[in-house]
């Protein structure tokens, strides 16, 4: 499988390469430490979700891999409950899982055994929470704050906790339901949109799910690969003012 980088400049990378990885990092670098970013898969026509409810199903190898690349650049992988408890998801091996969870009940989260390490996952819960979400893990591998009150965990009380801890540059890893407070609280910096395959038709819109009031990102790069696969970040105009070519603006 090829990957193909259109915008800005043209150029190839095969990705079965033993160092594309390497390729790949270069490609897709964030532009700052302290970026908060966000990585989604969606049809032309929006949807987030294959037949099972799960993200997966609608991933490629080339998705995955840039999903790898995005997480590795990531000083804190930030994740749902509902996400864990849906879909298998490893610990990052140099940054800890980030676990919203109000209530912090994991009984029933899918995180793989093998990636367990010690101090891997930092669940951020409600106050007085109904459940010790450290309980759900071997021994060592959790720990626990609680933020917020019991209806919400503000997206800048969980910004501000990480950042104390030296986690300034953030990976969001979810849906709709953990990304659209901190779209609207203007706190995404990027997103990684992978589309699977071309709209059908020109009339066909993409991203039906994006709101207004998110205002209107610009595009610093454009990717795509012999499945027809659409890769391209895009930044909120103030980051995109710092990241584009001068041929862009």
């Amino acid at each position: 499988m090829n990957l193909y980088q259109v915008y800005p400049s043209s150029g190839l990378l095969d990705m079965d390469d033993p160092n594309a990885a390497t390729t790949l990092a270069q490609w897709f670098a964030p532009q700052s430490d302290t970026l908060i970013r966000w990585a989604l898969v969606a049809t032309p026509r929006g949807d987030m979700l294959d037949s099972e409810g799960k993200s997966g199903g609608l991933s490629n190898p080339v998705d995955r891999k840039i999903f790898r690349i995005l997480r590795e650049q990531s000083r804190a992988v930030i994740t749902g409950a509902r996400t864990v408890r849906a879909e298998a998801v490893a610990i990052p091996p140099t940054a800890p899982l980030v676990i919203i969870s109000r209530h912090g009940d994991l009984a029933a989260h899918r995180i793989t055994k093998p990636s367990y390490r010690s101090g891997g996952v930092l669940v951020l819960t409600g106050p007085h929470p109904e459940h010790d979400p450290t309980q759900f893990f071997d021994a060592g591998v959790a720990r626990h704050r609680e933020l917020g009150d019991a209806s919400m965990i503000n997206p800048q009380d969980i910004v501000n906790t990480l950042r104390a801890e030296g986690f300034h540059s953030l990976f969001l890893e979810g849906g709709m339901e953990l990304v659209r407070p901190f779209l609207d609280a203007q706190m995404v910096d990027e997103c990684v949109l992978t589309m699977t395959r071309s709209p059908l038709v020109e009339s066909h819109p993409p991203l039906p799910w994006w709101e207004e009031h998110w205002g209107q990102w610009s595009a610093s790069a454009v990717f795509t690969d012999d499945a027809r696969y659409l890769y391209t970040r895009y930044h909120r105009p103030e980051v995109f003012e710092a990241v584009s070519p001068p041929s862009a603006r």
